[in-house]
């Protein structure tokens, strides 16, 4: 009885000081039978998980934001099962941040001329102020860097453009306000599409994947580039003369690593290369990305309203 009693307590003592860390993102399931996940809960990759128990092939992890916040996961999503604390870190720079990467912002006025029933181009997002440029997406390199550790089940409702039955994000109070901020199309669940698609790939936790993305856009919102093309609404713009003044907006040589994204004759996107890992300010990041080529080189900035 006695030797009961303490094998009990030592498990205990195991779980209290033991954790998990995801490499990818699997659904964290009410039961073990995994037939019902309350909330669409799922693993976020390199989140560090306190492990509660174990049986067959599943860990009953904690999940401070799922409730009930105790959930069964299968062992295969994470690099080692029940490692000490102290080990997390190691374990963690698996997971480096992507040196390189594509920051997409769409003009929101052009995307709602051929897109009129997306919810974004229904609700009056941000009130009786233009909408200009709306944060896309931030995107690792290569292109094809995509879905890192995510099953197939979520890739195809992915590509599926089932975006409502992908997994809810864990996100901080102010990292959801600055997306609501920047992104209108997260109404439409883009948010939770980039970070599936490309946001899984960047190193990077969810939280501070989508705080860098919000700030570079922000960024590029305040420059004198955003306000010129502001300025142009109903005119055409020519590659050139963005080029020169991205140049004055965030230094020499940035004007290579700038892309025009054209459609149907209007403007419809701005596409920026980046590098470094330090996300902090856009014009450092625009000097250490690869340089591109745009295929269009002149654009109408399109209106508010359709046309």
């Amino acid at each position: 009885m006695r030797i009961i009693i303490t094998l009990l307590l030592l498990l205990q003592i195991v779980y209290a000081d033991n954790f998990v860390i995801a490499n990818k993102v699997c659904q964290a399931t009410n039961n073990l039978k995994a037939t019902k996940n309350s909330g669409n809960i799922s693993t976020a990759i390199s989140q560090r998980y306190r492990v509660l128990d174990e049986k067959q092939n599943s860990v009953y992890i904690q999940i401070p934001y799922a409730s009930p916040n105790a959930r069964w996961v299968d062992k295969s999503c994470f690099d080692n099962y029940r490692i000490s604390a102290k080990q997390t870190k190691h374990i963690a720079t698996k997971n480096k941040v992507a040196s390189q990467f594509i920051l997409s912002l769409s003009w929101h006025d052009a995307f709602c001329q051929t897109h009129r029933n997306k919810k974004e181009c229904k609700r009056n997002i941000f009130g009786n102020k233009d909408h200009g440029f709306v944060l896309h997406g931030l995107w690792p390199q290569p292109k094809s860097r995509t879905y890192c550790g995510v099953d197939k089940k979520t890739v195809g409702a992915d590509k599926n453009g089932q975006w409502d039955r992908l997994p809810e994000l864990n996100l901080s109070q102010k990292t959801k306000q600055g997306l609501y901020d920047v992104m209108p199309a997260v109404v439409s669940g883009l948010a939770k599409h980039e970070w599936i698609k490309h946001g899984t790939c960047s190193g990077m936790s969810m939280d501070e994947y989508f705080t860098r993305s919000v700030n570079y856009t922000k960024q590029f919102n305040s420059s004198a580039l955003a306000a010129y093309i502001n300025a142009n609404r109903g005119k055409r713009v020519i590659l050139k003369d963005i080029k020169t003044i991205a140049d004055r907006s965030f230094g020499a040589g940035s004007s290579e690593r700038i892309e025009m994204v054209c459609s149907g004759g209007l403007m419809t996107e701005i596409r920026l290369s980046i590098g470094g890992t330090d996300g902090i300010y856009l014009s450092n990041a625009l000097k250490k990305g690869t340089k591109i080529r745009s295929s269009c080189h002149t654009g109408i900035i399109d209106k508010a309203g359709w046309q």
